[in-house]
């Protein structure tokens, strides 16, 4: 499950689960105000 969240001025917790998606490398984007930052993601079977 892959969820995209756009809250503004608030904490936000959110579960992701890998479910359904193939092992291989993800990349994510972390957005709070002016900054973004992607990183990489592994995700192994």
């Amino acid at each position: 499950m892959i969820k995209v969240i756009y809250i503004s001025n608030r904490q936000v917790q959110d579960k992701f689960t890998s479910a359904g998606l193939p092992a291989g490398t993800y990349l994510y984007r972390l957005s709070a105000g002016a900054f973004t930052e992607t990183r990489k993601m592994l995700i192994i079977i």
